[in-house]
């Protein structure tokens, strides 16, 4: 006893053999399953009797769907800036929360091409399956800042040192003056001194002049 489904209808159930006395051929109302209250039974008639063959709940499967993320790939930052919404923004086709790696307030290092990971979490997950995205930013080198005050003028012929030559920085390094310590300067007002700071931290920090 059988019958075939080919996604529209159901096929007349074919012979049933009995192990006594070969083929039989029975009636079957209508030749297609019974279909009720998520059940699904086959039945024959026999005169003015009904035999239940097979009753069976129907199983119903539902396929998940991926919902859509949508991220724009953020603008460069200087180091120093802490990620926040202005970079971590991504949408989704449905509601639900996004899990962002690195997480909103971390420094990144300076450095082209890092990725940002999103983990989507739907708040239907009946429906929806979880989602991931990436997106690359390029975090560019901070500039120190350079503070140096005027130096009050000299008489000539004294050597220039530390109470000219005293600029300071935002972050540590080194500082190259020019003209040098111990230099002596020809009379004259106005006269440039200028310094080149390397940042100890190259890595995310530029050299600096004044």
């Amino acid at each position: 006893l059988y019958t075939k489904y080919n996604g529209t209808t159901w096929s007349p159930w074919a012979a049933i053999t009995n192990t006594t006395t070969g083929t039989q051929n029975r009636n079957f109302l209508s030749g297609y399953p019974r279909v009720s209250s998520g059940r699904v039974g086959l039945i024959w008639t026999e005169g003015t009797t009904s035999f239940d063959v097979l009753t069976t709940s129907l199983a119903t499967t539902t396929l998940q769907a991926t919902p859509t993320i949508t991220w724009p790939t953020p603008a460069s930052i200087v180091y120093g800036t802490p990620l926040s919404a202005t970079q971590l923004n991504a949408t989704a086709s449905v509601p639900g929360t996004f899990a962002y790696n690195p997480a909103a307030g971390t420094v990144l290092l300076a450095g082209s091409g890092q990725t940002l990971t999103t983990t989507f979490t739907p708040a239907d997950t009946v429906s929806f399956t979880q989602a991931f995205a990436s997106a690359p930013i390029t975090v560019t080198k901070a500039t120190p800042t350079i503070t140096w005050v005027p130096p009050a003028g000299i008489t000539f012929g004294t050597p220039l040192g530390a109470s000219q030559l005293n600029a300071t920085a935002s972050v540590p390094g080194t500082f190259a003056y020019t003209p040098a310590a111990g230099t002596v300067l020809s009379t004259g007002a106005a006269q440039t001194l200028s310094v080149t700071f390397t940042p100890t931290d190259a890595t995310d920090y530029t050299t600096a002049t004044a």
